[in-house]
């Protein structure tokens, strides 16, 4: 779900600051 998206992306953006555009850019 979008929420659930969300949440994991809330948490890269914690651990992996650098690598959460790379997984946007993905994801679009």
């Amino acid at each position: 779900t979008f929420t659930l998206k969300n949440g994991i992306e809330n948490m890269l953006k914690q651990m992996l600051p650098g690598k959460v555009e790379m997984v946007e850019a993905i994801n679009g």
